[in-house]
């Protein structure tokens, strides 16, 4: 568990789920679907699409996943660490991004961090030409509340009915591609982990 300090001085516990993570090898043959939990999307040809982490010009940016049909977990070739985050959708949602209500007892899922002043990155997810596709949505944008923008860092979970306004940023057909609205933000039970 992590600490975070609210703008009104209380202390919340945020839970981590960095302890659920499962390196993998992305050039290797195996993918971990004992351990892989319920794929949370699918590719355009129906096959299985999981929450990743890689590491990505020395950060460590959300992912999807997606087998190739070898075996291979990744789609193109990966150099540096990686992991699956298994979705458990008794302990995990998604969320609204764009004006929706969080579920009360809940944080967003942290899911990496930028090389430039480690900014937080959560795990996103947005269709794209009507494919649900897993990516990231950051810092960079300013969580509202009742009008007020308010670092995410800094947010109580009071501000929490919020969209993060910066967008989701999710890779489909070779580009990424930014998402400014009609995106979800992964979200899990505090009580639940």
């Amino acid at each position: 568990m992590s600490h975070e300090t609210s703008s009104t001085g209380s202390t919340t516990s945020t839970p981590s789920v960095s302890s659920l993570r499962i390196p993998i090898d992305p050039t290797g043959t195996r993918f971990p679907w004992t351990h892989a939990g319920v794929a949370p999307a699918c590719d355009q040809d129906g096959s299985p699409v999981f929450l990743g982490l890689a590491e990505f010009k020395h950060g460590l940016h959300p992912c999807k996943i997606r087998v190739e049909s070898k075996g291979r977990p990744c789609q193109h070739e990966h150099r540096g660490a990686t992991y699956l985050l298994p979705f458990d959708p008794a302990a995990m949602r998604w969320v609204q991004a764009s004006g929706g209500q969080p579920p009360r007892g809940s944080r967003p899922v942290e899911g990496g961090y930028e090389r430039i002043d480690k900014e937080r990155l959560y795990h996103a997810r947005a269709v794209v030409n009507g494919v649900t596709v897993p990516g990231k949505a950051g810092e960079h944008g300013h969580m509202v509340g009742g009008g007020l923008a308010v670092s995410i860092a800094r947010a109580s979970h009071a501000d929490l009915d919020w969209a993060l306004q910066g967008g989701a940023n999710v890779p489909f057909d070779g580009r990424e591609h930014l998402i400014v609205s009609a995106y979800e933000v992964l979200w899990v039970c505090l009580d639940c982990l």
